[in-house]
């Protein structure tokens, strides 16, 4: 009597498509979320983004929640959106963020404390 063994192997080749929000394009690490007139933070964003695209929507808060899992994000655009206040925690899980893109919002005041988690931030 024969017996089959069949392995079947899978490899993940740094793609994160099968995670992408929708209404987003993701290629490797990077999720391109811009100019799709979004009014909230879109969800399922992978934990592996290292750059996360959120330029020219609608976007009015953030919250903490939305980066706690996102620890590995180095690169972060929310420019052209309409964030009008941010509060004093909202970037703490971001550690190894380095680049940050608040331009062209609603921002008039911010806590004095908000960049410090920040450590690796080198443009804002």
């Amino acid at each position: 009597m024969y017996q089959s063994v069949i392995i079947i192997e899978c490899t993940v080749l740094g793609s994160i498509t099968s995670a992408c929000p929708i209404a987003c394009t993701c290629e490797n690490q990077r999720v391109d979320c811009s100019y799709k007139k979004l009014t909230t933070f879109p969800s399922n964003i992978p934990t592996a983004t290292t750059t996360l695209e959120l330029s020219y929507n609608e976007i009015t808060t953030l919250d903490r929640t939305f980066f706690k899992v996102l620890t590995a994000l180095k690169d972060l655009d929310l420019g052209e959106n309409k964030i009008g206040m941010l509060d004093a925690n909202v970037f703490e899980d971001l550690t190894t963020l380095e680049d940050l893109d608040l331009s062209i919002n609603e921002i008039t005041t911010l806590d004095a404390n908000i960049f410090q988690a920040l450590t690796r931030l080198s443009t804002l």
